[in-house]
């Protein structure tokens, strides 16, 4: 099962552990960092979640439009 599969309904939830991996799984497997940045966003506020942010925003700058 992927992750799609098992974290999708959790996330639709609000589940914050499915959010977040639904986060990694499109900054690092489909590298869908808008995707990711967005999934990033809905997380709890938290340190971990401002360094997600952050990382994903200077890959996104660093790629271009």
């Amino acid at each position: 099962m992927s992750a799609l599969t098992s974290c999708l309904p959790l996330a639709l939830r609000g589940s914050g552990e499915a959010i977040e991996s639904l986060a990694k799984y499109y900054e690092h497997v489909t590298g869908e960092l808008e995707y990711a940045l967005a999934l990033a966003i809905r997380l709890p506020a938290s340190p971990a979640r401002r360094q997600r942010i952050t990382r994903l925003q200077v890959r996104m700058a660093r790629r271009g439009p």
